[in-house]
């Protein structure tokens, strides 16, 4: 365990337990104040407080000491049911599959997965940042085949 923390036998089943049974969601965080946020919006904190109860009872924010995480419920509604993610599939040289697999943890705004199968991960990222990441991953010593894919719609 990392940092000498140790795990009970039922923490590890409740973790696993939580991980299994729950939802996948994705929420985008600001680490801003609620003062900063009202300056910039030229609202007063009163006003911002109301406005965002109201996004946090409709399932829009969710709201913490220093964050707001924007929800998906918020994402999907912004961006007016597009699906928005591209699926970056990399074949790596088996002998540097160690270094890519560091220069990639390096890179910002996506998720990565190594798979099983013919091809060697799996990057899931915004289609806003699809080019530049694409660009620094083809970039990577190591990385022999980059194919990618759009999702069009969700069936379930």
């Amino acid at each position: 365990m990392e940092d000498g923390v140790k795990l009970t036998s039922k923490q590890i089943e409740l973790l696993r337990k939580l991980y299994n049974e729950g939802k996948p969601i994705e929420v985008h965080t600001v680490e801003k104040s609620q003062d900063e946020l009202a300056r910039e919006l030229k609202v007063t904190r009163q006003a911002l407080s109301f406005h965002l109860k109201t996004l946090k009872e409709m399932g829009y924010v969710r709201t913490g000491r220093g964050f707001i995480d924007l929800t998906k419920k918020a994402i999907e509604f912004l961006e007016n049911g597009k699906n928005n993610k591209a699926f970056i599939f990399v074949k790596i040289d088996p002998t540097k599959r160690k270094e890519v697999y560091e220069k990639i943890k390096e890179l910002s705004s996506i998720r990565a997965y190594r798979v099983t199968g013919n091809i060697d991960m799996v990057i899931e990222v915004d289609r806003t940042k699809f080019e530049e990441i694409l660009d620094k991953v083809s970039s990577i010593d190591g990385v022999k085949e980059t194919v990618t894919h759009f999702i069009i719609e969700s069936v379930a």
